[in-house]
């Protein structure tokens, strides 16, 4: 069986492998880390945690350098969030417009730029919510006013395309009803040594059809991510709250307006279970390295995602 055929890109799920009696962590961000830069996988998952490798001696600035995102994963959430919001409003019986969401992303954006530059400033109270810190911003390689501009197109863009493309008419309507699932938990039990956690985007009955979907903020992706989209099928499969017939798993790319489907057949099904296996049994391999802050076993791998990477500093300072 061929076992490559899927890249790994997960969106938040965490996946619990036992391999002789040991239990392996696996998750969407971790093997996508590990794959874009296994050092940056060290540092994200070992080095910046006060209780992973205690031998590490840039653990304090690994440790703040880890709460850096940067501006397409604050992007990308605030749009998650907002749709997130307009279901849940629906739900309570108040259907936020088009220029009511909108202009709340708009405050959220303020909000995160204003911040960051009391940041920077060296004034910032810690906020009753946690707000983002930009990479971008807290170096001041990009201007504010770039930042908060091309976070408003984005959000305006997005934002017009859910409320008004025909595309995702269904999943508008959908993701109102009462027993739809937004941007809920998807908990279940691979086997008897896999426990599977993660979050979907939205998922709903209809017609005795399950659909599924996942929320992208950025233009239509390149590389496979149908084991993302598998794992949302075999959680769909393992339901009891539904009664349905058949599953749809889609992707709704609400900048460029398109909506895509996902073919799989039970082979799909077995071979996402195979390299979630395969994958897990690397990560029990580099654990003991990882706790022991052995990071040279950690590859460094240098290109043009180095400059959305927290931890660019401390690699460029070698």
């Amino acid at each position: 069986m061929q076992l490559d055929l899927f890249d790994i890109v997960f969106k938040e799920l965490t996946i619990a492998v036992g391999l002789d009696n040991l239990k392996v962590n696996w998750s969407y961000s971790k093997m996508q880390t590990f794959r874009e830069c296994p050092r940056k996988f060290y540092y994200q998952y070992y080095g910046s945690k006060k209780r992973n490798a205690k031998a590490e001696p840039l653990k304090e600035r690994l440790i703040e350098l880890s709460k850096l995102s940067n501006k397409y994963m604050v992007q990308g959430n605030l749009i998650h969030q907002l749709v997130s919001i307009y279901f849940r409003q629906a739900k309570k019986g108040e259907v936020w417009d088009l220029n009511r969401l909108t202009n709340f992303g708009l405050m959220i954006i303020e909000e995160i730029i204003a911040y960051n530059n009391a940041v920077k400033t060296g004034i910032a109270e810690t906020p009753k919510f946690p707000k983002p810190i930009l990479k971008e911003l807290y170096y001041s390689t990009v201007p504010d006013n770039d930042i908060k501009d091309e976070s408003i197109d984005t959000v305006q863009k997005c934002l017009n395309n859910f409320f008004g493309s025909d595309n995702y008419a269904h999943l508008r309507y959908g993701g109102t009803r009462p027993s739809s699932k937004i941007e809920g938990d998807c908990s279940f039990l691979l086997n008897d040594a896999i426990s599977v956690d993660g979050k979907v985007d939205i998922a709903f009955l209809h017609q005795r059809q399950l659909i599924i979907a996942d929320w992208k903020t950025g233009k239509k992706e390149i590389e496979d991510t149908s084991l993302q989209l598998l794992v949302y099928a075999l959680w769909a499969r393992q339901l009891t709250e539904w009664s349905f017939d058949s599953i749809e798993i889609q992707k709704a790319y609400l900048a460029t307006d398109v909506l895509e489907k996902l073919a799989f057949s039970e082979l799909h099904l077995e071979r996402a279970k195979a390299r979630i296996m395969q994958d897990g049994e690397m990560l029990k391999e580099m654990d003991e390295f990882g706790k022991d802050s052995v990071k040279e076993a950690f590859t460094m791998h240098r290109g043009k995602n180095c400059k959305l990477c927290p931890f660019e500093e401390i690699c460029n300072s070698k």
